[in-house]
């Protein structure tokens, strides 16, 4: 049986690249831990809430849009 591992890329401001998401709801950059995703909450490294995911991104309870996600 194959595997399909889809992997989203995560781009900031001005689509600048981030990272990747992977399948657990973790954010990279390289090697080291950005965000986490978990029921779609999103906090920091640091476990501090940031905000939700709405249509396709990370906004804050102002609106404000923090990530965007697409396919790799």
């Amino acid at each position: 049986m194959d595997v399909i591992k889809v992997r989203l890329c995560v781009y900031g401001q001005n689509n600048s690249r981030l990272g990747t998401m992977d399948s657990e709801g973790v954010i990279r950059s390289d090697q080291a831990v950005i965000f986490r995703v978990r029921d779609g909450a999103v906090y920091s490294m640091h476990e501090s809430y940031l905000g939700k995911l709405v249509e396709g991104g990370c906004r804050t309870s102002r609106g404000e849009l923090i990530f965007a996600l697409r396919e790799s």
